[in-house]
């Protein structure tokens, strides 16, 4: 078990059986992807958070001022997730990684193909 902070230098990873976990700059590092505060806010599943029958959320996401504050790797394989806001969620690891390597994928696939200009070009 381990447990990265915000306040440690820079960047701080440990990596157990295959995966790097970390806090970089109030966000979630998870094998060298960066994970935004609020994109793991938006997957909670916290009963405080969540409406059991429907699964909305109980509260607007652009209301919350947060960033990742400690993350510690469980032994059922989860991470306890600790925010600077004091919320404290617990995610699967794999789940994690599955929909964050879709959600990367389908951005890249998303975005058109770069075109070069110069400032001849009409906006």
């Amino acid at each position: 078990k381990f447990a990265a902070t915000v306040n440690q230098s820079a960047r701080f990873q440990s990596t157990t059986a295959a995966l790097s976990v970390g806090v970089q700059d109030g966000n979630l590092m998870l094998n060298g992807l960066l994970i935004h505060p609020l994109w793991l806010r938006q997957r909670c599943r916290a009963p405080s958070h969540v409406q059991p029958s429907t699964r909305q959320r109980l509260f607007e996401l652009t209301d919350l001022k947060c960033h990742v504050h400690t993350v510690d790797r469980q032994q059922d394989n989860t991470l306890r997730i600790n925010f600077t806001d004091g919320h404290t969620s617990h995610f699967e690891v794999q789940e994690l990684l599955d929909e964050s390597a879709i959600t990367n994928t389908k951005c890249q696939s998303m975005l058109p193909p770069p075109v070069m200009w110069n400032s001849s070009d009409a906006i």
